[in-house]
């Protein structure tokens, strides 16, 4: 009765301290102001405009150059929020909090140890990348990609372990799982790094409903929901195309990933010349293109412009993906988008069609190198030696959290601007020039302490960070040895888990070497954008270490009632 009544006691004590916990957290998120970048045309505010439109029901607006860009889910969400009367600050971190309890559910049928798994959502409620400015204070899309990568991740994991349950379950994490990694596809243009994790979860389950069809009931129904997260985004995007199509005249969800601009980047990027670092498509080879393309020389006076006035030039020439950018501004100014998206595509399929009858007559040398994407700097053998140099600084800085950053910042860029994004966000914003005002600087005050308790917190994960990285590696290397073994003992209890952290490391790998190649033209810079563009996969990379962690402590529990037997 006493061991009853004591964890009964710790349970209770547990549930409390959880709670507490998770209010606190939510009080931090109210307590943090935004940092609203209302100069930042193309990328926050870019996105506030587009949620503007959305409540206002014109899609995304007018069209223009900017009218297809980027993804349209943030802006969503910022939408619903405004319908839903919750500032934005607080629908982020409830939403956040909610994917961790799921995750923390769907682990639960493997790790079933609920003071780890207590400690798991405990670790991902304080998480340094959902105390960043790039993810929780800017008004842009970190946040969601986090939040969401770990509802996609918890859903899949849930649609797998449910595919030989009832089958009302397995409907409504088919639906569950479905919307989540629809919604999360839209966040950003890079989703399909996610991809390997989904498909993998996918296919085993099929797989296993195949191998063990006898004993499984409405097989080709369960195969069917199995399947229904990629039937979903294929629909989804068809939608969301021929919505595009149908107000802008282009068969697209960004500009940047379905019109023939994409291919006219690509073009640029394949035609080989000489290299220069952080360079990605020079000068010369503008102007070379220009030469075989009519139709891109008719934008000459506009991109003469660019190379003359650009606020991007570094010594003549124009870094990295900024030159699409500059490109785009300067077609732009030519008149390509003033007719509409349909004239638009039909203007780079022109120059899409010259350059490709150029490479074909050997007018351009093509470089000899692989692309990750067709808006990405391909890869030669001489790069390799980038990621040899660069990649374990890079890995280092995802599990120390040394880059990340929280403040108390002034909004900035047009008035009209900051009242929008005020309006839209109905968050806690500080205005510019308001430093003198005697209630402003309490004010501030106040939101330093918290900000102040927020860094403390993140100081703790800096200081644990590689430690708890080599002791979780100990952990993953049982767990695999441990599996492997059971399998030959036709042992599968581990295997589910090991396939989980499998798939998990392969989706983190494929994202990280992206956003390590992306980010080699920021110069001494870059090790900060790592950080920033690497979001998505942080929450992954926590969820690997803990189940390492976890299965060292399962190690250590087996070793102590070894030795207390024995004593």
């Amino acid at each position: 009765m006493k061991k009853r009544s004591l964890k009964k006691i710790i349970n209770i004590t547990l549930i409390v301290l959880v709670l507490l916990l998770t209010f606190y957290r939510v009080y931090l998120a109210c307590k943090i102001p935004l940092y609203a970048q209302g100069g930042a045309d193309l990328d926050d505010y870019l996105l506030v405009k587009y949620a503007i439109k959305m409540i206002n029901f014109k899609w995304l607006g007018a069209f223009d150059s900017l009218t297809l860009v980027k993804g349209a889910s943030f802006s969503l969400f910022l939408a619903i929020g405004y319908y839903l009367n919750i500032p934005y600050s607080i629908f982020l971190i409830l939403c956040y909090i909610a994917a961790i309890i799921m995750l923390v559910f769907a682990l639960k049928k493997y790790m079933s140890n609920k003071y780890l798994l207590s400690l798991l959502y405990i670790i991902l409620l304080f998480s340094p990348v959902m105390f960043h400015i790039e993810n929780t204070q800017k008004i842009y899309r970190g946040g969601l990609i986090v939040t969401f990568v770990v509802f996609v991740i918890a859903s899949i994991i849930n649609l797998y372990s449910n595919r030989n349950e009832r089958i009302k379950k397995l409907v409504i994490w088919s639906i569950i799982s479905s919307l989540c990694l629809s919604f999360f596809w839209f966040i950003k243009e890079d989703s399909i790094w996610i991809i390997p994790f989904v498909c993998g979860a996918i296919l085993l389950s099929i797989i296993w409903l195949i191998i063990n069809r006898k004993s499984v009931i409405r097989i080709k129904t369960r195969i069917f929901l199995t399947l229904l997260p990629i039937v979903f985004l294929v629909m989804t995007n068809v939608i969301y195309c021929s919505l595009n199509y149908f107000i802008y005249g282009e068969y697209t969800v960004t500009d940047r990933s379905g019109t023939y601009y994409k291919e006219v980047l690509n073009d640029l990027l394949r035609i080989k010349n000489k290299k220069i670092d952080e360079i990605w498509i020079t000068k010369d080879t503008i102007y070379k293109a220009m030469k075989e393309s009519p139709t891109f020389a008719k934008s000459k006076e506009q991109i003469d412009e660019m190379y003359e006035n650009s606020w991007a030039l570094v010594d003549g020439e124009i870094r990295g993906d900024i030159i699409f950018w500059t490109l785009r501004d300067a077609f732009d100014k030519a008149g390509v988008y003033k007719d509409g998206g349909k004239k638009a595509n039909e203007y780079y399929k022109k120059i899409d069609k010259e350059l490709d009858k150029a490479f074909a007559n050997k007018k351009f040398e093509e470089e000899d190198a692989f692309y990750l994407s067709k808006n990405s700097k391909g890869i030669t053998k001489e790069d390799l030696k980038y990621f040899k140099e660069n990649v374990p600084k890079e890995f280092e800085i995802l599990i120390d959290y040394s880059e990340n950053e929280i403040g108390v910042y002034e909004a900035n860029g047009p008035i009209e601007h900051i009242v929008v994004m005020d309006y839209v966000t109905n968050s806690k914003i500080i205005w510019p020039n308001t430093e003198l005002n005697p209630e402003i600087t309490a004010i501030r005050n106040e939101y330093e302490r918290y900000v102040n308790q927020a860094k403390n917190i993140v100081k703790i994960y800096q200081w644990i960070g590689k430690r708890y990285m080599y002791i979780s590696l100990i952990g993953l290397m049982y767990l695999l040895i441990k599996t492997i073994i059971g399998l030959f003992k036709k042992n599968y209890d581990n295997l589910s888990i090991c396939l989980i952290s499998l798939g998990l490391i392969v989706s983190t790998t494929i994202m990280f070497i992206g956003v390590s190649w992306f980010v080699s033209w920021f110069g001494w810079t870059k090790f900060k954008y790592m950080y920033n563009y690497s979001c998505g996969i942080i929450p992954l990379l926590q969820i690997i270490k803990f189940i390492g962690v976890y299965y060292i402590c399962s190690l250590v529990y087996i070793c102590f009632n070894k030795v207390k037997k024995v004593v």
